[in-house]
């Protein structure tokens, strides 16, 4: 079971709202652990492991603060387990609905050949968080020169290219507001995280957002779904997608109507769209 922990390591100190936003998303059995630069090395001494003797040598010589973080972050969940969440993330739903009895938890990001490992949970000497931790230890920091990203490259063919005997589950990311933020969504199409990777500013009020639907594939022309709430005035964007497919959309009650326009026939894409309210 993913331990009952968040903890984020950020640059500096979560402000006061941030952490109140996220407490109100933990049960009273959770507790918050926030880790900020010049910290890592004490926790490092105070935390040895055997079997990476130099780790504050390889802390140090990471190419860059962002690489010292997911080195830090790995090091910390093989050891206590618990869930991370970016500085510039949100939870949206509460933990446990998002840990239930998985051992682990990641997000699929974007590029789908990547695990976000700023997004992850994880039971304590979980084997998976073994595997990166020991591949960030011996790493060499020429590697990352051509492949920023490496870490959650490594981080998604861990998890990929092994059987484990644990329950796992890997959530879904879409581009939510384009190249400004990130959503994270289960497969019910309940929003589980916001990354706001951009501004890197996390909304005060958090209800204040749009419902992502999963359309997913269908074998007809039109697709029936019901929503988790009605609009006097929806307006829906479709996201972007390499196909000619083209639809119109209809809420009666809850319910949203999906058509498809060019065609007589269904579709195979994993079609999403977002529904806002229309204050024009």
């Amino acid at each position: 079971m993913i331990s009952k922990i968040i903890m984020q390591k950020t640059r500096d100190r979560q402000p006061e709202y941030v952490v109140n936003l996220i407490k109100s998303h933990m049960p009273k059995n959770w507790i918050y652990v926030n880790y900020i630069n010049g910290e890592e090395e004490q926790f490092f001494k105070e935390n040895p492991l055997p079997e990476f003797p130099n780790i504050i040598e390889k802390f140090r010589n990471m190419p860059s603060v962002c690489h010292q973080a997911d080195l830090f972050r790995f090091y910390y969940l093989y050891i206590y387990g618990g869930a991370t969440l970016d500085g510039d993330a949100m939870l949206y739903e509460d933990i446990e609905y998002i840990t239930k009895d998985y051992s682990f938890f990641s997000v699929v990001g974007m590029d789908v050949s990547t695990l976000c490992n700023g997004l992850l949970g994880t039971s304590a000497k979980n084997p998976i968080m073994y595997e990166i931790l020991k591949f960030a230890y011996n790493v060499e920091p020429k590697e990352f020169m051509n492949n920023y990203n490496l870490f959650c490259k490594t981080l998604f063919k861990i998890v990929n290219n092994n059987k484990f005997n644990f329950k796992l589950v890997l959530y879904k990311e879409y581009d939510y507001v384009r190249s400004e933020s990130a959503k994270s969504i289960d497969s019910e199409g309940k929003t589980l995280f916001i990354h706001y990777f951009k501004y890197k500013i996390i909304p005060k009020d958090l209800n204040n957002i749009n419902q992502t639907i999963i359309i997913g594939p269908s074998d007809k022309a039109i697709k029936l779904i019901t929503l988790e709430k009605t609009y006097n005035k929806p307006k829906f964007t479709l996201n972007e997608h390499p196909y000619d497919d083209k639809f119109e959309f209809e809420i009666f009650h809850n319910i949203l109507i999906v058509k498809r326009v060019d065609s007589h026939h269904g579709w195979g894409f994993d079609h999403i769209v977002i529904i806002t309210e229309n204050t024009d």
